[in-house]
Order: C-alpha cells, then structure tokens, then sequence
C-alpha cells in the first residue's frame, strides 16, 4: 500500500509541475537549486524525508477540530 502511496504522490507532483507557468517554474527551480545547497537546513531535511517518514504516526486535525478544542479549554463554548 506505501508504494501505491508513493506513487500516487510522484505522479500528483509530476502533474502540478507540469500545469506551472515559465515563471512559476523558473521560481520552482529557483527554490529547489537553494533547497539542494542546503541554504535552509530545516526545509532541506523536510524535503529530503520520504514519504512513509511524513505519514508514519503523525496526528491530522482539521482547522474545525482545533479550534473546537481550543474553545473547550478556554471555557469560550
């Protein structure tokens, strides 16, 4: 099933890349060419994780659910 994953995830990118404008992309290759020196350690480690590493155990809330929460725990609601 991860590999379904993964490639349902490359070919999402594949398409998005391929749907940008000359301007868009050249900002994309702009970005990616600093990632790729490591300018910005924390952005260069997200990007180098894989996917399974993203997806593995880490909790998902919507916007509604938070804020939910967060007016419970104030006593706002």
């Amino acid at each position: 099933m991860r590999t379904a994953y993964r490639d349902s995830l490359r070919l999402q990118v594949l398409q998005e890349v391929m749907d940008l404008s000359d301007e868009q992309l050249i900002k994309l290759h702009t970005a990616l060419a600093a990632i790729s020196k490591k300018d910005d350690a924390v952005l260069y480690n997200l990007l180098h994780s894989s996917a399974d590493e993203l997806q593995e155990d880490k909790s998902t809330y919507s916007t509604e659910n938070v804020m939910r929460d967060i007016d419970k725990e104030m006593g706002w609601k």
